[in-house]
């Protein structure tokens, strides 16, 4: 189970507020724990990886939406078969992760000083 914490906007400025930030957000788990829970459906795991949560979020909603785009496409030529295998063959194109780009939002945290 994932515990989020939300804090009030006056309070981020504390280093309190930032503290507790930590504490909820990073699961603290031993090796041994870290291997039992990456074997865990996603919506049990303590400490998910980023991209496994991407890619089952991304089969859900290719699931779901799956059955839409085939019925969207206004095409006589094709049958029904061949608009599931295309609408299939562009969702599987879409989902791999080509690069990873990680942002750090630190400073945009930093105070500036004027040194007046």
């Amino acid at each position: 189970m994932l515990i989020a914490f939300a804090a009030p906007a006056r309070l981020l400025s504390s280093r309190h507020a930032i503290a507790a930030c930590r504490h909820y957000s990073a699961a603290v788990l031993d090796p041994h724990d870290q291997l039992k829970d990456s074997d865990k459906p996603m919506y049990e795991q303590m400490n998910p990886s980023f991209n496994k949560m991407v890619d089952d979020y991304f089969d859900k909603g290719a699931a779901v939406i799956e059955s839409k785009i085939v019925e969207s496409i206004k095409s006589r030529s094709k049958s029904l078969e061949e608009k599931t295998s295309s609408v299939k063959g562009i969702l599987a194109a879409i989902k791999p992760v080509n690069k990873c780009l990680i942002i750090s939002t630190w400073n945009c945290c930093t105070r500036i000083d004027d040194h007046q």
